[in-house]
């Protein structure tokens, strides 16, 4: 079998490099969002620094994800979960739309901007430690940027507790449909095709 590129491993790709162009691989936490076969899906991987925040709680959760984009809340929880409290100092709006009864699968992990001073909270499982990865990701099923009301690029929210600081960074990221990769690929073969009739050399890349 002829191997190359599954699709899996070519939206990696894409996510990579966009994770090296913007510079947000450095990001404590990275949200990737994305939609992907009729619903929006939040990947989210890196790590928190527990310094950055106050334990406050424990409780034990059942499937929770939701998602309000003003002034910003997002929740991919299950099982045992520990609450801190912080501050956002910079929480930007993801937009106007929330979603409930997501899909959740991976870490837990949640941040809810409340808008009160050392009153944000953010959801990790019971137990973590500072310091070591956290991955998942977080889908709405029958939802689209439109329906969410989020549009591609890229903000950072920041947290400090006063001892310490983190931030998570969303990278709202438009990817071709198949089928509009499929056309572009027609139209290219099509102009290829049309040059070589004509006795014109290949353009160069």
């Amino acid at each position: 079998m002829k191997k190359g590129f599954s699709p899996v491993s070519k939206f990696s790709a894409i996510l990579l490099a966009i994770g090296v162009l913007t510079g947000t691989a450095q990001a404590t936490i990275t949200y990737t969002v994305h939609e992907q076969a009729g619903a929006v899906v939040f990947d989210y991987s890196g790590s928190i620094d527990l310094a950055s925040a106050t334990f406050s709680f424990g409780f034990s959760s059942g499937i929770v994800g939701e998602f309000i984009g003003s002034p910003g809340y997002v929740k991919s929880l299950t099982g045992n979960i520990s609450v801190y409290t912080t501050n956002f100092t910079s929480a930007s709006s993801l937009g106007p739309g929330f979603a409930s009864g997501g899909a959740v699968s991976g870490s837990s992990l949640g941040l809810v901007d409340v808008s009160g001073v050392n009153t944000d909270q953010i959801y990790l499982p019971s137990g973590y430690v500072s310091g070591s990865n956290i991955s998942g990701s977080l889908t709405f099923s029958g939802q689209s940027f439109s329906s969410l009301g989020l549009t591609p690029g890229s903000t950072t929210w920041t947290w400090s507790n006063g001892v310490g600081s983190d931030s998570a960074t969303f990278n709202i990221v438009a990817v071709p449909e198949p089928s509009t990769t499929l056309l572009l690929g027609a139209a290219a073969a099509v102009a290829i095709i049309a040059r070589r009739r004509k006795g014109l050399p290949p353009i160069s890349p």
